[in-house]
Formats: structure tokens, sequence, C-alpha cells
């Protein structure tokens, strides 16, 4: 089995996820390893958005010079979801496409035992889940889990 490391968000509506994918969809990006990687984008569920990014390991982190890899990415991804259109979560790493529902997300925004870091959420999802602590601004409108 494939272990896909992408980003995974939702979006309120068919429409604004149609807009954030086309954000993503074949953003290029030359990493510091020389390594070049260029991003798909598809939609699932009419409002969930999976990107992912071509040339990273598809075996999760194996060693320190792909946990370095996927890292560079994932700040890349984390970039990039800074200037995106509207979502309501956005979750980057491994097979992170499991979480579907707003319910799921605040679940997860309050579970300070898996503390998924690089969450990022919408202040109003935020605010449902009880205002769990540990995150910060991300953006206007939305907070995160900072990674390490």
């Amino acid at each position: 089995m494939a272990w896909i490391f992408a980003l995974w968000a939702q979006c309120r509506t068919g429409e604004e996820a149609s807009a954030f994918a086309a954000h993503f969809a074949q953003q290029r990006w030359s990493l510091r390893d020389g390594v070049s990687t260029v991003c798909s984008a598809s939609i699932e569920a009419d409002t969930c958005c999976w990107i992912q990014p071509s040339n990273v390991s598809r075996s999760g982190v194996t060693d320190e010079t792909v946990a370095a890899q996927l890292a560079e990415v994932g700040t890349l991804l984390h970039e990039h979801l800074r200037t995106a259109p509207a979502f309501l979560f956005a979750l980057v790493g491994v097979e992170v496409d499991d979480v579907r529902t707003e319910a799921e997300m605040e679940e997860l925004a309050r579970d300070t035992h898996r503390a998924y870091q690089g969450l990022v959420v919408s202040v109003d999802l935020w605010q449902r889940a009880g205002q769990p602590p540990g995150f910060d601004p991300f953006r206007p409108g939305h907070l995160w889990r900072r990674p390490p």
C-alpha cells in the first residue's frame, strides 16, 4: 500500500472547492535536493480537495532525507495555502484524506493527544470545536497548529 503525502482541504461549496483546486493545480516547486515537484489537484464529494505533489515519497517517512524533503514540501504547501481561496480546514501529511466532515474536523481540532501539527482551521470551525488550545493565527479567518 502506498502512503501518499498530500494536502487535504474541505470547502463549503463546490464553487469554493473548484477555486481552491485551481489555486494549487500545476503549482511547481524546485526542492533543495534538486527534485522538482508539481501539484495535482482533485475534488471529491463536491467540496473536498486533494492536492498531491509529485516526486515525493510514496512510502511515508523512511529516513532523514525523506523527512527533510516532506517537511520542505509541507512548508511550501502551507505557504501557498496562505493565499488560497476560502476553505474550512486543511491538513498536510501522509494519508490525511480520511477526515471528510466538519464534525470529524471539530473532533480532530479538540484532540490534544494526536494534535496534528500543521492543521489549519477556520475561526468559525475552531469556535464550534470549543476554542481548543494550541492554535495560532495563520491568515485572516484561519488558525493553525504550527509545525515544529
